[in-house]
């Protein structure tokens, strides 16, 4: 029986980490609080910048400290395809 390498296992887990709590959750949250205002249909716009004040870019929801993992969590994962993701989500806003 092979004997695993624990200082590479837990290089993996802590960029695993790094995507959950600095990617994932953030864009689970931030989407979840997107879809209220949709649905309630509350679009705040904000007239200086000409964008919607609290629906943004996937990338708007992720800490500009956290970009690298954003980036790296999609290089990582291509079944994960950040193209047809965010388009989708631009459809959504435009429908």
């Amino acid at each position: 029986m092979m004997k695993r390498d624990n200082k590479k296992s837990k290089k993996g887990t802590r960029r695993i980490e790094a995507w959950i709590y600095t990617v994932i959750t953030p864009l689970i949250e931030a989407l979840k609080i997107e879809k209220s205002f949709l649905k309630d249909k509350n679009w705040t716009w904000r007239y200086y910048t000409k964008n919607l004040e609290f629906i943004l870019p996937l990338e708007g929801y992720v800490d500009s400290a956290s970009i690298p993992n954003f980036e790296d969590f999609f290089n990582t994962n291509p079944k994960i395809e950040r193209k047809k993701i965010v388009k989708l989500h631009l459809n959504i806003l435009q429908s």
